[in-house]
Formats: C-alpha cells, structure tokens, sequence
C-alpha cells in the first residue's frame, strides 16, 4: 500500500466549494496498473490515458486542520482520519479519474453538481514515488 497525500486546484480559482486536498491509498496492484498504463501513453505517443477510479478522500483545509487538531494525529496518518471528515461538502466529488502521462500521473475529480469549469486536479505525480514505500505528502496547510 502507498498512501498520498496531494494538494489539489480547482480550473475555476473563484469556486468556493472546492477541496484543497485529497488523500488516496494505492494497492499494489493500483500502482502496477497507473505504470503500465503510463508505459502505454509513452509507446503509443499520446497525451494521456485517462480513466474512472473512485479512489482517495478528497478534502477542504479546514477539514484536514480540524482532523489534526481534534485527533492530535501526525500529518503520516491523516488517511486513517480522512473517513472521518464524510460530512465535508467540499469531499463530495464526480467523475473521478486518474490521468497517466508520460512522465507521471494525477488524480482529477468534478464537485458534485458541477461540471467541467470547476474541474479538480492534484499536483503532477512521479511514477518514481511508486516504488518509494514512505508516505508521500505534498500537502501544504
């Protein structure tokens, strides 16, 4: 298992409802899967592969602060408090997605009766951090 820790933004930087953060724990498999296909956009010399994936929490700053602060937990184990935050309104996401592209991969989601003006991505991935077993957190409180 690989847990994540992402910053995300949203296309439209004026919508107030969107999250900030999205936290995702990968199973082996998951990872074996984002690799080939990522070695699949570099052999057929595409943009990106895309595809639906239901994984990660995605979450506001206030959530996550308000989980580190209520649960005096370390940002390494802020995962196993993520299902915690269910009732963030910022955590309700569509369409979500991983994009494979030659030099990585992200995570993208639409908020909930949005469409794709308010579009989400996380931060470019480097497929090197797969192979890392550590927690990787890019989050910035």
């Amino acid at each position: 298992m690989k847990t994540l820790l992402l910053n995300v933004s949203c296309v439209n930087s004026e919508f107030d409802e969107a999250p900030e953060h999205l936290v995702v724990e990968l199973s082996s498999s998951q990872m074996d899967y984002i690799k080939s296909m990522c070695e699949q956009v570099r052999l057929l010399d595409v943009y990106c592969i895309e595809w639906f994936d239901g994984s990660g929490v995605y979450l506001s700053s206030m959530a996550i602060e308000d989980l580190i602060e209520e649960t005096n937990i370390e940002v390494d184990s802020i995962d196993e408090a993520a299902a915690l935050s269910a009732n963030d309104p910022s955590g309700r996401i569509d369409s979500r997605t991983i994009i494979a592209l030659k030099e990585g991969f992200k995570f993208s989601g639409v908020p909930k009766h949005c469409g794709e003006a308010e579009q989400c991505y996380s931060a470019l991935i480097s497929l090197k951090e797969l192979d890392r077993l550590d927690t990787y957190c890019a989050i910035a409180l």
